[in-house]
């Protein structure tokens, strides 16, 4: 069945409410009916009569123009708002030397012109007010002309203080230049800069007590961490040489602080004279490079005699005791045994 077809939503409103009151009266419909009907408006509310419904229209219409207008004023706003933004002087690029605690380097700022115009009398300058750093040569750097879509470089030499901490900084910068139609265009900003910390690591290898071939000891490296940044996951593997691992030779060390250190010990026992430790160290420095390192240190170790000669361990007499004791016991018997047969001759006589 085809649906029939009705101007408008109020004219099928009111023609279904009139088609209800009269099968209302023709007892269809069974309850309390009015004999009266609503008029829907374009709100969702209801009106009592077309004149009601007519005005409460007309209001909504001229408030949705209304919004229609402020909405295109919006987003003429953002699209002239980003057009300001996809021309414009910016900066398009930073690269810098390694800059450490009490060195300098280069930091170099490219600038790029994506306006229609050229610029002129262009100007860089850093600010250093209030950060650890100073200029070497300058802190300002300026171009005549940048042309349409071009791009120039502005390059720094800074020097860090002694007592920066590595990490990363924000350097602040005023830009100032010309631009054809006569207007004159400051901006500041900031760019960042990273300081980073040299990796400098003391190794030291060490025998508890006096080591001594043939017998038990205990190896132990010691690792300072000299430089200025953190050195993290760390963890060593040792290659005995000249002595023999009671335990693994692996072991996890983990982060070393600056001017801190760590260390490992071994038990071992004693083979030869020259012993070395000899290991693999891993790491990550401070920038996060993972970094492998082969060591050799020498290993102090003695022998018996040599240990003797230098008086690092006492001679022992228990040989001596112990063959002492043997031989008194031996006369003992013996004077025993002759005694018991001058006795036997003595009866017999």
């Amino acid at each position: 069945m085809k649906d029939k077809e009705y101007p408008n939503v109020v004219d099928f409103l009111e023609i279904q409410a009139e088609k209800n009151i009269e099968r209302a009266r023709e007892g269809q419909i069974v309850g309390n009916v009015v004999e009266e009907h609503w008029f829907i408006g374009k709100d969702g509310r209801k009106y009592r009569s077309k004149a009601e419904l007519y005005e409460a229209n007309k209001r909504g219409d001229e408030r949705k123009g209304r919004g229609r207008k402020y909405r295109g004023l919006t987003v003429l706003m953002l699209m002239l708002f980003s057009l300001s933004f996809a021309s414009a002087v910016l900066i398009s690029d930073v690269t810098q030397g390694n800059l450490y605690s009490g060195e300098s380097a280069n930091v170099v700022i490219d600038i790029k012109n994506t306006l229609d115009d050229d610029i002129e009398d262009v100007s860089l300058s850093v600010v250093l007010e209030g950060l650890p750093f100073i200029t070497l040569g300058g802190s300002e750097d300026s171009e005549a002309k940048i042309g349409d879509g071009k791009t120039e470089s502005f390059s720094f030499r800074l020097k860090a203080s002694q007592n920066v901490e590595p990490g990363d900084y924000n350097l602040p910068y005023l830009l100032t230049y010309n631009v054809q139609n006569g207007s004159h265009v400051q901006k500041i900003g900031s760019v960042g800069i990273v300081v980073g910390a040299k990796t400098e690591l003391e190794f030291s290898a060490s025998a508890d007590g006096p080591a001594i071939v043939g017998q038990k000891g205990k190896v132990t490296l010691e690792i300072r961490n000299l430089g200025f940044g953190d050195i993290k996951f760390m963890s060593m593997k040792i290659s005995p040489q000249g002595y023999t691992l009671l335990e693994s030779g692996d072991d996890y060390l983990g982060t070393i602080g600056s001017d801190d250190l760590e260390s490992a010990s071994f038990d071992v026992i004693f083979n030869d004279e020259d012993a070395k430790l000899i290991a693999t160290i891993t790491y990550k420095d401070f920038e996060n490079n993972e970094i492998s390192e082969d060591i050799e240190l020498d290993l102090t170790v003695y022998s018996r005699s040599k240990a003797l000669e230098l008086g690092l361990i006492k001679k022992s007499y228990v040989g001596v005791y112990i063959g002492v004791i043997v031989a008194l016991i031996v006369l003992w018997f013996v004077y025993r045994s002759v005694k018991k047969r001058r006795r036997r001759k003595k009866k017999e006589a």
